[in-house]
């Protein structure tokens, strides 16, 4: 007595009804610290899907948002991430206002719009750093409105 075996295929949604979401989740694990002290302006986060320090390049100037509940209803902390932290998928991230300490653990989501790579906050450091002066005074003609 063999089974009978349906040839018709279910197939299910997972989102059905929804939109596409336009985030990646990620984590606060913690502030930038040694042994000594504590950088409280610059956030550690573990995001979503990333494993190394080479998948965290993409993320690189993407917009970040803490969200918290208070009396008022919901707020929002918006931050930009900066750089990779060693070599296992964590990104450093700086916020408007220095995330609050009890938030540590908490989720954050990663902006996946614009498409478009935006620069670090540092973006003027980096853009001009081992130039010569000609190659340094060639770049900011890029910054100067034009007549």
């Amino acid at each position: 007595m063999a089974k009978e075996v349906s040839k018709e295929r279910k197939i299910r949604k997972a989102n059905t009804g929804k939109g596409p979401r336009l985030y990646v989740k990620g984590i606060f694990t913690g502030f930038r610290r040694n042994k000594v002290w504590t950088l409280n302006n610059q956030a550690i986060l573990k995001l979503e899907g990333v494993n190394d320090k080479k998948e965290t390049q993409y993320y690189l100037g993407k917009r970040v948002v803490f969200i918290y509940k208070s009396k008022e209803g919901y707020k929002t902390i918006w931050g930009r991430i900066r750089s990779a932290h060693g070599n296992n998928g964590l990104v450093k991230a700086k916020f408007l206002h220095n995330l609050p300490p009890r938030g540590i653990g908490a989720q954050v989501r990663v902006m996946l719009y614009p498409y478009k790579k935006e620069a670090p906050l540092n973006s003027t450091y980096s853009f001009t750093r081992g130039l010569s002066k000609e190659q340094f005074q060639e770049r900011l003609k890029m910054f100067q409105p034009k007549k």
